[in-house]
Order: C-alpha cells, then structure tokens, then sequence
C-alpha cells in the first residue's frame, strides 16, 4: 500500500505500513506475547505486542 498524504489511514491500515515492529508485525491472529504474557492480535508469527516491541526498541537505542 502506498502511502497518500490526502487519505486518513485507520489504525490497522497504519500498523500495516510500518509493520513489522521489532517481533510485532500486525495481522488478524490471536498471539500471546513473550515478553509480557497479554493476548494481543498480530501475524501468526509475531511473538510481541506493540507496546512490548516499542519498549525493546526504545531499550535497545538508549544502550547504543
């Protein structure tokens, strides 16, 4: 999907332009995070929710 400065994406529509996320990639299945133990919605292969892969992402460029 190309990006279109004049369309408003929704939320899904925006977590499939920037996906995947650390080991959060957005889909339609019912995961459990590895980090966390929360049920989130993502790709059958994601094993973070967002906010989790946010955190490690966040964590990882401080320490460099």
């Amino acid at each position: 999907m190309a990006a279109n400065p004049g369309k408003k994406l929704s939320e899904k529509d925006m977590l499939k332009e920037i996906s995947p996320i650390g080991r959060f990639a957005q889909g339609d299945y019912v995961c459990e995070c590895a980090n966390c133990d929360r049920q989130f919605i993502g790709d059958k292969r994601a094993t973070q929710c967002l906010a989790c892969a946010m955190k490690s992402i966040a964590e990882t460029s401080a320490s460099e």
